[in-house]
């Protein structure tokens, strides 16, 4: 009996164990998968990530070709709007370093950058050549060395003047730690290794994040920062490590976020995934080590084999149940597993749903601004054509006053397209950009001071396009008549708000207007914005200063009468 009873509990702990090592291998293949799978989902994320700062540079070159095509260089004026343009443009992005036009001789026209020099130039450069040979589309070029030391990623596109020809190029230039600031800022908990690649095999970015966190922290002032401000196509054993061989055969082959197993050039064995930024010529390579899984791996389940080994030679006689209870718990765990699977699954299928259909009202209004505006600049060149064949003085002021109405119009559809929110206007940036437009267009800079004090106010565009012409009406006519002969003055805007109420008030010091409101030159403006009160449904009024003329209009959101 004792034999047997030896012989059962042998053959009972060499089960055990024979289940022991099965579980191992389980965990063990689970935690490989897993990485692989974390490789796969960071890359396309970081991928995406880098898609969506590549673009949003590529919008502020479209922005920039509009405003090339339209500019004269040769009037200072113009010029100087544009590099106003400029420097209002470069803040709206964090990653974007500078703003720069170019002449077709490569000459620099306008820059953000305030320590660029007329003489500076881009005839030799790589991107100019390629825009000058008669290429229309984006071009993203290797890393470029700044004067300053710094490195960047220039995206450029040529500009086309009348009939098609060359007139010279638009550049948006990015930091290239942008990309590895994004990937720091994920909780990788492996020993993961981030390149951004171009086609041609240069690396542009390499960060290490996650289990590296201490060998960062050790080399940051050394290797680290030496590998991401190498120039073109040089690379050494820092930028090998994590890096497959045969890099170049796998970027030409992807087709889509994808895992595989590979040794580096020091021999250490990573899994890694590579995906292509979609439209651009950049790829996405995620590596994470394999020795750090193992070793992860092992942290975490061997202390539970040991106490496992520990209970089955204490407790022989209590296996059995033990066996039985870890099935139960598997079976139910999988089951869990696969619930929860399905449900994410679902999830995210409504969530893509949601997201796509969210993207195509976005682009819809985005489209519809945009021919608005475009529309609206049309009738405004029309009707400057048809200003011009007109030698009376009151034909052209009544031209010029339309004028202005349609340009204050296409300034709000021209905010809303170029905002994230499609359908509702800023009015406090609104009214600092019409002041300062219509100060120019009635060349006042030197002697009429325009403030604005605006609190912080998001409108629906029903509300806007009224409320902007009724600021057009009334600002119009302090430049006009407020000012004669050349008078110095200032003109004070003020916008505030009181739950739904909201009140705006306008003031300048000129010569002021009669007792009734309604002695002041341009009657007839007067009278579109009290129509114009009406409409929103609010109160219109305009008395005499000491100096000048208040005009205010109260109203309530909501109030606005109906179409």
């Amino acid at each position: 009996m004792a034999s047997v009873q030896r012989l059962s509990g042998g053959l009972f702990l060499l089960v055990m164990a024979a289940l022991l090592g099965s579980v191992a291998w389980w965990t063990w293949s689970g935690a490989m998968r897993d990485g692989m799978n974390a490789a796969v989902s960071i890359t396309r994320l970081g991928a995406n990530q880098a898609a969506r700062m590549i673009e949003s540079a590529d919008l502020l070159l479209i922005d920039m070709q509009r405003i090339a095509r339209v500019v004269d260089w040769r009037s200072d004026s113009m010029a100087t709007m544009a590099q106003s343009e400029l420097d209002l443009l470069v803040a709206e992005l964090s990653h974007v370093t500078r703003l720069s036009v170019f002449a077709p001789d490569g000459s620099l026209r306008a820059s953000s950058d305030p320590a660029a020099e007329p003489s500076d130039t881009v005839r030799q450069e790589d991107f100019f050549a390629h825009h000058s040979a008669g290429s229309d589309g984006l071009y993203l070029s290797p890393l470029l060395r700044h004067r300053n030391g710094r490195t960047e990623l220039m995206i450029s596109r040529p500009v086309t003047g009348a009939g098609g020809v060359f007139d010279g190029i638009v550049t948006v230039a990015v930091d290239p730690s942008a990309f590895a600031a994004f990937f720091r800022s994920l909780d990788i908990r492996l020993n993961a290794v981030f390149h951004l690649v171009h086609d041609d095999s240069t690396i542009l970015v390499r960060e290490e994040g996650g289990g590296a966190e201490e060998r960062a922290a050790t080399a940051e002032t050394s290797s680290a920062s030496e590998a991401r401000a190498v120039g073109v196509g040089r690379t050494d054993t820092r930028e090998a490590t994590g890096l497959p061989p045969d890099l170049g055969q796998r970027i030409q082959a992807i087709g889509g976020a994808s895992g595989f197993h590979y040794e580096d050039g020091e021999g250490r064995q990573w899994l890694g995934a590579v995906q292509r930024v979609e439209r651009y010529p950049l790829h996405m390579l995620i590596g994470v080590e394999h020795d750090a899984i193992v070793e992860r791996w092992m942290a975490e389940t061997l202390p539970y084999f040991a106490f496992g080994c520990l209970a089955l030679m204490a407790l022989t006689f209590l296996v059995a149940v033990s066996i039985r209870q870890g099935q139960r718990e598997d079976q139910f765990r999988t089951a869990l597993i696969r619930t929860n699977d399905e449900l994410e699954r679902r999830v995210l299928e409504r969530t893509q749903s949601l997201a796509n259909a969210l993207e195509q009202k976005d682009v819809l209004f985005r489209e519809l601004n945009h021919r608005v505006k475009n529309n609206l600049q049309i009738v405004a060149s029309l009707l400057r054509l048809q200003a011009a064949r007109f030698k009376d003085p009151a034909v052209t002021d009544g031209f010029t006053s339309c004028l202005g109405r349609i340009q204050s119009m296409s300034a709000v559809h021209e905010m809303l397209y170029r905002k994230d929110d499609v359908a509702h206007v800023d009015f406090r940036d609104y009214l600092q950009t019409l002041t300062i437009r219509l100060r120019d267009s009635y060349g006042a800079r030197d002697r009429v001071k325009v403030t604005v004090d605006a609190e912080e106010d998001l409108l629906d565009v029903r509300t806007a396009v009224p409320l902007a012409l009724f600021v057009n009406e009334v600002v119009s006519n302090c430049f006009k008549h407020a000012f004669p002969d050349g008078r110095e003055g200032s003109i004070a805007v003020t916008w505030r708000i009181d739950g739904d109420r909201r009140e705006l008030t306008v003031r300048d010091d000129g010569i002021g207007c009669g007792p009734d409101g309604g002695s002041r030159p341009g009657a007839l403006g007067m009278q579109l914005a009290r129509a114009l009160a009406g409409q929103l449904g609010g109160t219109f009024s305009q008395q005499p200063a000491s100096p000048g003329t208040i005009t205010q209009l109260a109203f309530t959101l909501g109030a606005m009468a109906d179409d």
